[in-house]
């Protein structure tokens, strides 16, 4: 898309008896035609100094209007997520805590199995020296 900055001019001619203002304006008697044809962004640019000024005021207090509504959304949005992260540290404590105690309720439960499986695995070779048995042959089964 090209945009110029400068106004595309179309000239007509000028009738004997009419005039052209400062603006490309042709006046016939009472009558205003326009002999340009231009952006509609020099027409806001054909604006007076005290309305100039006054659009001046208007655009500070917008703008500190807008830097005071940005104010207002970011701490919004610190108090909204200083919570958030708060309770999102607390459950990272608490669920790797949880977890250390999980693990180690497994590796207790894990070693008790173990031992109970060493026990027993003393006590049948406890019971079989007891009982002087040598082979596994059918006259050393004991029933």
């Amino acid at each position: 898309m090209n945009v110029s900055l400068h106004p595309v001019v179309e000239m007509q001619p000028v009738p004997a008896g009419s005039s052209i203002d400062d603006h490309g304006a042709r006046r016939r008697g009472t009558a205003l035609i326009w002999t340009k044809n231009l952006p509609i962004q020099v027409l806001f640019t054909q604006i007076k100094d005290c309305q100039k000024e006054l659009i001046r005021k208007q655009a500070l207090v917008l703008s500190f209007r807008y830097v005071g509504f940005a104010k207002t959304v970011l701490i919004a949005l610190v108090l909204a997520t200083a919570p958030l992260f708060a309770i999102n540290i607390i459950l990272d404590q608490y669920a790797e805590r949880r977890a250390i105690t999980e693990m180690e309720a497994m590796g207790n439960v894990s070693i008790r199995r173990a031992e109970e499986a060493i026990s027993t695995t003393v006590t049948l070779l406890q019971r079989l020296d007891r009982d002087n048995v040598q082979t596994c042959s059918a006259e050393d089964r004991v029933i």
